[in-house]
Parts: C-alpha cells; structure tokens; sequence
C-alpha cells in the first residue's frame, strides 16, 4: 500500500500543471504540450513487452524492482533539462519526450508484474475492498503531499526562481522513487505456482484473448475510456495555467475537492463490488465517469 502511495506521489509530479510548466518554460507551444503529456498513452505497448518479459525473468523482486527506479531516474532527468546547456534550444523538446517515454516504459514494463506480485497476498474476496482502502491511503496522503508541493512552488515562482523549483520537483520525484524502491525490496517474493511454471506461449496467449468475447468487450471499454481520458487530461494543465491563470497552489485545491469525493466512495465502491461483483461496481463506475466526462 505504501508503494503504491509512493507510485502516486511521483504520477502527481509528472503530469498537470507541473509538467506543462516546464515544457512551456524549454519553449514548447500549449498544443505541443498537450500532445506530449499524452506520451503517457503509450503505455499499451509497454504493457505488451512485459507480457513478454514476465516470461523471461526469473527473479521478479529485483529486476521489476529496478526496472521501476529506472523509469523514474528518467523523470528525475525531465526536470534537469533546463539546466542543461550544452542541449541546443531547438533540441530540449524533443529530449523532454525522449525521458517522458523512457519513464514511462521503465514503469509500464513492470507496472502489471508488480499489480500481480502485491495483489497475490490478498485473498480474491477481498480485492476490490483492499484496493479501496488502498486508494484511500493513496489519496489522503497524496492531498497533503500536492497542497505542500504546489504552495511550495509558488513560492518559487512568486519570486522569479522558477529554475530553482524545478530542481525542488526534481528533488522530490529522486525521494519518493527511493522510498517506493525500499517498499519493493521490503516486500516478499511473490509465489511461484506450478501453474507459472508451466507458461504457455505469449502467441498462444494473445490468439486465445483474441477469441474471448468478454476480453474483446474490456477492450473496446478500455480504448473508449483512453481516447476521452488524454483528450481533456493531456491539455488540461495548460488549460489550467494559460488560459485561467490559475497558480499552482490553486490548482492544487481544486484537486483536493476532487480527492477528497474520491476518497468518500472508494470505501463504499470497495465495498459494494465484493458484496455484488467487480463487473457491477466497473459498471456504476463507468456510468459516473460518463457524467464527468460529459461535464468536463
């Protein structure tokens, strides 16, 4: 749980305001800052190399571990880039995308193999409440976190040092992807049954995922739900901070709003999808995002 809170902390870093600040500071235009904070959708086919990967590795705890750290060293990278001099202007754009999906991979490539690995010491039965609570810690914690980091910057930028609050974001990404490394190293090994031993091969995987109608289903939800997703999330940072103006300390209380009604229902969405089925819960789930989508 604490892993995952950690996860999230460095997620908040890396996208928003945050990100569209500094991309917009190394020259890049909204549209192109909007197209670049949606690097983040290609995910899919780094979650495809791990179905490959999974395969392959033998110790699961220590490569996922720090193909993990590694992904977030590049987030880290991100925020130096301004500081780079002997990277040409022309080029610091294209070497923010370069770390974004570098990042990204390291993380996706082992995002599912970790879900597996912490999801295996809970009982089947009690997922989606664990995941709740999960969420809840995730969200609590990352409140106080976004609402100390966001006024902090502020200040930063209050006073013209806005450089200097790129090397704080930096700094921060650097503590919670070594706090997040030690939650891994702490955990235990994850169990190898006889059944992931005997591991069939990803072609015959893939052509019978293919043939199964309720996975084909999940996918069409699952494209649906991204299109809409990067469509309004990717530009909303730049919308946030050009078009209203907003601070990053203001931003950061109109998420808190958002927070703290997630936070209100994880536990009895939790709850009810145990007591129903986690395709009931999915399904109010979706009919509330629809809402909000339509509202954004």
């Amino acid at each position: 749980m604490m892993e995952c809170t950690f996860e999230y902390f460095v997620a908040l870093l890396i996208s928003g305001a945050y990100l569209s600040n500094l991309l917009s500071a190394i020259g890049m235009s909204d549209a192109m800052v909007g197209m670049v904070s949606s690097l983040a959708s290609l995910a899919f086919i780094f979650q495809l190399i791990s179905m490959f990967l999974i395969q392959k590795i033998t110790n699961t705890k220590m490569i996922a571990s720090f193909i993990h750290l590694a992904g977030r060293l590049f987030f880290v990278t991100l925020y130096f880039i301004p500081f780079f001099d002997f990277i040409p202007d022309a080029y610091k754009g294209v070497t923010a995308m370069i770390c974004i999906a570098l990042g990204y991979l390291g993380n996706y490539m082992v995002t599912t193999i970790i879900y597996k690995w912490g999801n295996s010491f809970v009982h089947p039965s009690k997922r989606a409440t664990f995941s709740a609570t999960k969420e809840m810690l995730s969200l609590i914690c990352g409140m106080v976190f976004t609402l100390a980091i966001g006024f902090t910057y502020d200040k930063y930028e209050e006073t013209g040092n806005i450089t200097g609050g790129f090397l704080f974001l930096a700094g921060g990404i650097l503590v919670c992807s070594l706090l997040d490394l030690v939650c891994l190293l702490i955990m235990k090994k994850p169990e190898v049954t006889k059944a992931q031993e005997q591991k069939e091969p990803v072609s015959i995987v893939l052509r019978k995922l293919l043939k199964n109608k309720a996975f084909i289903c999940l996918l069409v939800i699952g494209m649906l739900y991204y299109v809409a997703n990067y469509m309004i999330n990717s530009f909303m940072g730049a919308y946030k901070t050009g078009d209203l103006g907003f601070s990053i300390g203001e931003i950061q209380i109109i998420n808190t709003v958002g927070v703290l009604f997630r936070f209100a229902i994880s536990k009895p969405m939790g709850k009810f999808s145990d007591k129903t089925s986690h395709s009931t819960g999915l399904l109010v789930g979706c009919t509330m995002l629809a809402a909000c989508f339509f509202f954004n």
